[in-house]
């Protein structure tokens, strides 16, 4: 399985899915936050704010509808960078920390790829893709949620 085989490369360094090509993801790269969302690329001054927050609530959606309930309680974070293109698809999907619970990094992963595709980015926008990195939290402690606000 996909989720599994990613898991392993993430412990092992790599992780990855989606289209090929260097989205510049995995790089360790800070951008700009947006609660669990960091943007990793120049968004060329273009207000990706609108845009965003219809990316956040999809993959919000498509992940609570992907968790299992034996999952419900468990605690756990991971990280997963990829990059939307400019129609909208998601490519160079990559789990960069994994949460050590194969369910709660299938959900996740799901939350992604069930959006997929995403609306066309912003036609102002003259990049090629915009590039992400979305952390999940599962029952986060006070001081993860602090760190979201």
């Amino acid at each position: 399985d996909q989720i599994q085989e990613a898991a392993r490369a993430a412990r092992a360094g790599g992780g990855h899915q989606g289209g090929g090509g260097d989205f510049g993801l995995g790089t360790g790269a800070h951008g700009r936050q947006m609660g669990g969302l960091e943007v990793l690329s120049d968004t060329m001054g273009v207000d990706f704010g609108p845009y965003l927050q219809r990316v956040i609530h999809d993959v919000k959606q498509n992940w609570y509808n992907a968790i299992p309930e034996s999952a419900q309680m468990k605690h756990g974070n991971l990280i997963i960078e990829f990059a939307i293109t400019k129609d909208g698809k998601v490519a160079g999907m990559k789990l960069v920390a994994t949460s050590g619970d194969i369910p709660l990094d299938r959900a996740a992963w799901a939350g992604i790829t069930g959006s997929d595709p995403f609306p066309e980015l912003p036609s102002e926008f003259g990049g090629q893709y915009l590039a992400l990195r979305f952390r999940f939290y599962y029952n986060p402690t006070r001081e993860e949620r602090e760190g979201l606000e």
